[in-house]
């Protein structure tokens, strides 16, 4: 596989294929910044049109400290991030999800636009669709997430995720 003179080359049981593409900025962006085309390929076939979905990689090399550690104990409601340097206990936050509240409350919801009727109604599926449930979860742990990835660059630290 190969991005080559505007188009993707790619090696099928038949032989290689070669499929053009239009220019795209992200696509410049990654090709032209350091970035790397991996072995990674995904096709979708929409009529006439075939969506090639590319991964990237990159090398980045990374500086910490192995005496600097963020700890992370994740539960249902909360995450407790706790900040060692040197070894020592420096300081702990609790940061407020809420994550299983919002199962129950999204449960209740569910079960009220369901009640005495199949999910698989249309109107019954649209209305789930627009609950968003996974969207507004998904939002809160990139949050928590992006807020260990700054203390862990902030303390030039490794994170260490509790399992028990």
């Amino acid at each position: 596989m190969g991005l080559e003179n505007g188009g993707l080359k790619i090696r099928t049981h038949g032989g290689w294929i070669e499929l053009r593409y239009r220019n795209n900025r992200q696509l410049h962006r990654y090709l032209y910044s350091g970035w790397r085309l991996s072995r990674e390929l995904k096709l979708e076939s929409n009529g006439r049109r075939v969506i090639a979905y590319l991964a990237f990689s990159r090398s980045f090399e990374i500086l910490y400290d192995p005496s600097n550690v963020v700890t992370l104990d994740v539960n249902e409601n909360n995450v407790a991030i706790a900040i060692f340097r040197g070894g020592m206990l420096v300081e702990v936050i609790r940061v407020e999800t809420s994550l299983g509240k919002i199962a129950i409350a999204y449960s209740v919801r569910r079960e009220r636009i369901s009640r005495g009727r199949s999910a698989s109604e249309r109107d019954v599926r649209r209305k789930l669709r627009k609950l968003r449930e996974g969207d507004r979860k998904r939002d809160i742990l990139y949050k928590v997430a992006s807020l260990v990835e700054d203390l862990a660059r902030e303390n030039n630290a490794v994170v260490v995720i509790g399992d028990r």
